[in-house]
């Protein structure tokens, strides 16, 4: 009985094709943001911004609509569900073999934009576009 409440309680899965496991996630979704997301970072460094649909669930919310009330509430990256932009999306500078990465090295600003990574060999922390991957 347990385990079927289990089932029942998870919406849905997120999976990254590269099959690193999820060491980061920051949620930002707040409906005022220009892109309210999930971001989510791997072991690997690839990185996802996961949309995030703020009316899901949300009767008498500004832009609720029955037609967005049967999406599920986080859209998955398409550059990385579709595997076609999975180099705009990979954090590629190497962190120091020393270091372990943990949720610890990542930051991601409040409005999505930007995450800041930690843990590289000269002791500094490197600002990347969400957009873009790049520095």
């Amino acid at each position: 009985m347990f385990k079927d409440q289990m089932q029942q309680d998870v919406i849905m899965v997120l999976k990254f094709p590269s099959n690193s496991p999820v060491t980061h996630v920051a949620a930002n979704t707040l409906p005022h943001l220009t892109i309210p997301a999930v971001v989510t970072v791997t072991c690997s460094r690839l990185f996802a911004v996961n949309r995030w649909h703020n009316t899901v669930g949300l009767r008498g919310a500004p832009g609720y609509s029955l037609e967005q009330a049967h999406h599920l509430p986080i859209e998955m990256d398409t550059l990385v569900a579709n595997n076609t932009g999975s180099n705009k999306r990979q954090i590629t500078d190497l962190v120091d073999q020393s270091i372990q990465i943990t949720t610890h090295c990542f930051v991601v600003t409040a409005d999505n934009r930007y995450i800041l990574v930690c843990g590289f060999w000269d002791k500094s922390f490197r600002v990347y576009s969400s957009e873009t991957g790049r520095l």
